[in-house]
């Protein structure tokens, strides 16, 4: 891991949190669909989807505080590009749930959030 410019402190790097969370949140039964090309990459990293909690649950019903949300991925502290900043308030804009998240902890509180 690398050092970042206070001393001591270590600090993830984005892919091994992107790695930790999808994982997390495979585990739990979400999909986590991988966004951003490299032709595309102010597009948030992953599109998350609700887990189906059944067999019989259809189109239209949903058991999920947001059953879609899309996720930018960060080192900790570090900031979204003029790009990814606009992607994601036009999400927004959109009635779309995005967020930045920089720590694993965030991650879980928002599938929690999410989950309901």
């Amino acid at each position: 891991m690398k050092r970042s410019r206070v001393v001591g402190q270590l600090r993830i790097l984005e892919s091994v949190l992107e790695s930790k969370c999808v994982k997390l949140a495979k585990e739990q039964g979400w999909r986590a669909k991988k966004m951003n090309t490299m032709f595309d990459n102010h597009w948030p990293d992953r599109m998350f989807i609700q887990p189906v909690k059944s067999k019989r649950q259809y189109i239209g019903t949903y058991e999920c505080n947001f059953p879609i949300f899309f996720v930018e991925f960060k080192r900790e502290g570090e900031e979204l590009t003029a790009m990814q900043e606009q992607t994601i308030l036009d999400l927004k804009r959109r009635g779309q749930r995005a967020f930045k998240i920089d720590t694993y902890e965030a991650f879980v509180k928002l599938l929690h959030t999410a989950t309901g």
